[in-house]
């Protein structure tokens, strides 16, 4: 039951298009970290929006957060989507 509720909450993260867009942003930058600046100036978003997806994002385990002083950076948690994508494929083929 845990991995399906670890499923949902990933799929959740990624069923907005902005979310999907910071997911690539982040993506494309890997293994870079990109500060919430930078990420709201390649988003083009304004700060509570950036903010509210960061953190579904976040909740779905795709990213982390590191602060370093005043700032914070974001990067990819990609071997939590790796194991998502596994169970996931492990279930279609029992099918």
């Amino acid at each position: 039951m845990e991995n399906l509720y670890h499923i949902s909450q990933c799929f959740k993260a990624l069923s907005h298009k902005r979310r999907v867009l910071l997911f690539d942003l982040l993506l494309k930058h890997e293994p870079q970290k990109l500060s919430f600046g930078d990420l709201q100036k390649l988003s083009k978003m304004p700060v509570a929006p950036l903010t509210h997806h960061l953190g579904f994002l976040e909740k779905g385990g795709l990213i982390y957060r590191q602060t370093k002083g005043a700032h914070t950076y974001f990067a990819l948690q990609l071997q939590n989507l790796s194991s998502v994508l596994d169970i996931v494929r492990m279930r279609c083929k029992k099918r």
